[in-house]
Formats: C-alpha cells, sequence, structure tokens
C-alpha cells in the first residue's frame, strides 16, 4: 500500500506538471532567456534582489517561472533601460498608476535636463578645440565663466558660452550681404518713386538695418576685446568667400549648360522662343544650388592640418554619403519632371512637352481657346508673375494655362536678340488675326520698373484686340 501510495503521488505531481506545462504556465529558465532576452545571470541577480518571486519545485527546489514572472522581468529590463536603479524599480512595483505615471515624467524631464547638459558639455568641447586648452589665457577666461554661472544660476551657462563665440569677418559680411536686400529695396523705390510699398518697404529696411547694426556692434567688440580668437577664426573661415565665388561661378555655368541642353534635346525645328512653367523655373533655381550647397560645406570642413575628407563634420554629411545614390536619384528625377515642364512656340504651333510626354503634344494656333494678359497686383508671391507690376501673357491650350512671362528666345532670330519681347508682341498679333478672344487689362502699368519702351509695348499687346 506504501509503495502504491507513492506512484500515485509520483504520477499525480507529473500529471499537474504536465498540465501546467501545457498551459504554457511552467517555465525553466532557458525558456526564459528566449522569451525576455535577459540572460540567465540577470535573471537570478534581480531575484535576489527581491525583484521577482520565484517558485520552486518541492521534490528538486528547480525554478518554476511563470507568465507573470516573464511579464514582470520585461518590466524590469524596461525600467532599467530607462537607468531606473534597483532599488526605484523596488518602490515602482509597489505603486499605483498615477503614482507610476509621476514617477516617468519626472524621469523624462531629468533626461530632458540631462540632454541639455550634454550638449552643453559637446558644444564646450568644440569651443575649447579651437581655442586651445593649455593656453592660460582660454583657461582663466572659461573658469571666470564658471564663477559666473555659478552666481547667475547654471541655465545662463550656456548663453555665457554663446558670448564667447567669435564670429569671422566672412560670417559678418555674408549676413550683411543677405540682409541688405531690403535696404537697397527701399532707395531703388523711392528712386522710381513707388509710393505704394514704401511704407512696408521702410519698416523692413529698418528692422535689418538694425540686425545689420547689432552684427557689427557684436563683431567689433569680439574683435577688441579677444582679439586672439578673432584672427583665429578669420584665418579657419578663410575658405568662405573664395569657395562662395566658386559656387556662384559654377551656377552660371550650370544654368548655361542645362538652357543649352533644353533647347537642344527638346527644341524642335524653326522654334521661335520656349517658357518654362514659373513654378519650374523657381524650382530649377534650388535645384542647381543644393548640389553648390553641398560642395560649399564640404570643401570648408574639410581638416586643414591632415588634409583629409574622413574629418568632414557637415550636418547629414554621414547620411548622405551613406545613402549617395538616392539623393543622386531623386535629384535627377526632381531635374527630369522640371526641365520637362516646358512649351516650344514655332511659327504656326504650340509645342507641350510635361513628364508624361517627354516627346511633346503639339496644337496649332488655331487651338487657342483664350488670352489674357495683363499685369500682376499681388505685393508678395511666389510665382513672379503674379507680383505687382509684372507683365504676364497666359493662354489657354486644350484646358492647360500656359504662363508667358520671360519667354527664351531662339539665339539665331537677330531680331528676337536685339529687340526684347518681340516675340510676345509678334505672337499676339498673329492670335488675333485667328480671333482668339482675350481678356486684358493694363491696370498696374504704372509700377512696372522695365524700360519705358517695354513698358509701352506690354500695353500695345494689352490694348491689341
Amino acid at each position: 500500500m506504501e509503495m502504491a501510495d507513492i506512484r500515485t503521488k509520483g504520477q499525480d505531481r507529473l500529471a499537474d506538471k504536465s498540465k501546467r506545462s501545457e498551459k504554457g504556465i511552467y517555465m525553466k529558465i532557458k525558456d526564459v532567456e528566449k522569451l525576455t532576452g535577459l540572460t540567465a545571470k540577470s535573471i537570478r541577480y534581480y531575484e535576489s534582489k527581491g525583484l521577482l518571486q520565484v517558485e520552486r519545485e518541492e521534490e528538486n527546489l528547480y525554478r518554476s517561472y511563470t507568465q507573470e514572472n516573464v511579464q514582470e522581468l520585461k518590466r524590469i529590463h524596461l525600467l532599467r533601460f530607462l537607468d531606473f536603479s534597483i532599488d526605484q524599480i523596488r518602490d515602482i512595483q509597489h505603486m499605483d498608476a498615477q503614482q507610476v505615471k509621476k514617477v516617468l515624467l519626472d524621469k523624462a524631464e531629468a533626461l530632458e535636463n540631462q540632454r541639455q547638459d550634454i550638449k552643453l558639455k559637446r558644444d564646450l568641447c568644440h569651443t575649447l578645440s579651437k581655442d586651445g586648452i593649455f593656453h592660460d589665457t582660454v583657461v582663466d577666461e572659461y573658469n571666470e565663466m564658471f564663477v559666473a554661472s555659478d552666481e547667475k544660476g547654471q541655465d545662463d551657462l550656456e548663453e555665457l558660452l554663446k558670448d564667447l563665440r567669435c564670429p569671422s569677418l566672412a560670417e559678418v559680411i555674408g549676413e550683411t550681404a543677405v540682409c541688405s536686400g531690403p535696404i537697397l529695396w527701399l532707395f531703388v523705390n523711392i528712386y522710381e518713386q513707388k509710393w505704394n510699398v514704401l511704407l512696408l518697404n521702410a519698416v523692413l529696411a529698418v528692422l535689418f538695418t538694425t540686425f545689420v547694426t547689432g552684427i557689427w556692434i557684436n563683431y567689433l567688440q569680439k574683435r577688441r576685446y579677444q582679439p586672439q580668437r578673432m584672427q583665429k577664426n578669420n584665418k579657419a573661415t578663410w575658405y568662405i568667400i573664395p569657395s562662395v565665388l566658386i559656387g556662384c561661378i559654377l551656377g552660371i555655368v550650370v544654368v548655361a549648360f542645362i538652357s543649352a541642353k533644353v533647347e537642344t534635346l527638346l527644341a524642335p525645328q524653326g522654334w521661335l522662343f520656349y517658357q518654362l512653367e514659373p513654378w519650374a523655373e523657381k524650382l530649377l533655381i534650388y535645384l542647381i544650388m543644393i548640389p553648390l550647397m553641398f560642395f560649399v560645406a564640404i570643401f570648408g570642413k574639410i581638416d586643414r592640418e591632415k588634409k583629409t575628407s574622413e574629418k568632414i563634420q557637415v550636418l547629414g554629411w554621414e547620411t548622405f554619403r551613406k545613402y549617395w545614390y538616392i539623393f543622386i536619384l531623386v535629384w535627377l528625377l526632381i531635374m527630369y519632371f522640371t526641365l520637362t515642364r516646358v512649351t516650344f512656340f514655332t511659327k504656326d504651333k504650340i509645342i507641350i512637352y510635361t513628364p508624361l510626354c517627354p516627346k511633346g503634344e503639339s496644337y496649332d494656333y488655331e487651338d487657342v481657346a483664350k488670352v489674357n494678359t495683363g499685369f500682376g497686383q499681388k505685393t508678395f508671391s511666389f510665382l513672379d508673375y503674379n507680383r505687382r507690376g509684372t507683365f504676364y501673357y497666359t493662354i489657354l491650350v486644350d484646358g492647360r494655362q500656359i504662363v508667358l512671362c520671360q519667354p527664351s528666345v531662339n539665339g539665331q532670330i537677330t531680331r528676337y536678340e536685339e529687340d526684347t519681347y518681340l516675340e510676345l508682341e509678334e505672337f499676339d498679333q498673329r492670335l488675333m488675326e485667328l480671333g482668339v478672344p482675350k481678356e486684358s487689362d493694363e491696370t498696374g502699368y504704372e509700377d512696372c520698373d522695365f524700360d519705358l519702351q517695354y513698358v509701352e509695348r506690354f500695353r500695345r499687346i494689352i490694348a491689341n484686340h
């Protein structure tokens, strides 16, 4: 009877263990390792610290891990990734949902402060790499800054670091050139007596003049009190001016090359003039500038001492170098879509090129349904032909509106080369002879800043019916 009882109890334990295994409750430590990504050593460590309560089998004291144990280990793993200590995790296990939420928000704020502190130290390392930490004057200056930050508070340390940054002469000249646009525009409008935009222009000019004045005051003060650092910065940024000049020259070459290719690849026989879509002209400028900006940035960031491109530290350059083929492919696709948004005009045909129809769709002049011409009325607009005083000439062909603003003429036609916008006047005359309906309005012609002979031509086109 005793042997039978023992056999029965053993069978009951095996059956119970089998049931637990089928339900996914009973697991060995190797199974838990696979499910949690933790090592057996880490799992036993968390158990030893009281973060995990694990049952043991009676007959051999082997650990029996449950699904609840697995989920708890996953939570511990996540909290450890967030840099919570063992004691903090133990406290969290006894908190309710609202308390845990507050703890996590406090942790997020602490990590944000830590991120700002790391960024501040990173910026300081960059600054010290330029100034040199073995110069006594530099060390004294930074220590004075730290003393001041202790008095004012840690939050002012970043502002003190900004005060130590010395702009180079090339940077100041570049910023002045960029900000001088509204100022020059003011003088031009005063000279041409464009009083309608003078008030807004004057406000912008005052704002930009104040900004430019502040730039130069800051530069002269830094030059007076930090002459050595200013001298270093001027030497370190000497490349900016020649690289910008080289970039401008390359830009002109690229524009000329693209114009030549458009005329060579797309121009039909006997073409008179063509017009890129207005938005395509704008986009083309940006597409040309993107590679030039990379050139200037890369040229300026090469380590001058080691003469190696491995020291390039341009923001996003590492990503570009890794995925350069994607960048070039996207750039070429956009360039293709831009250059194929063009319309050519011959003596009797209008040929419209689109990305989906690179061979062009041909229409007769008789297919023009309507003409609309006049001067733009908007003070600010992304598209030039909408701006105040700008002449535009639009035609409607097969439901498409084609805007003629500044057409490119065939250089082999002498009369077009010598007499600007004559091609538009002749084109308009041909359409009027065919009886194409026309809407026109010369309102705003006095705002056109073209030469008088061209303004009179525009007015003749508008008056021609």
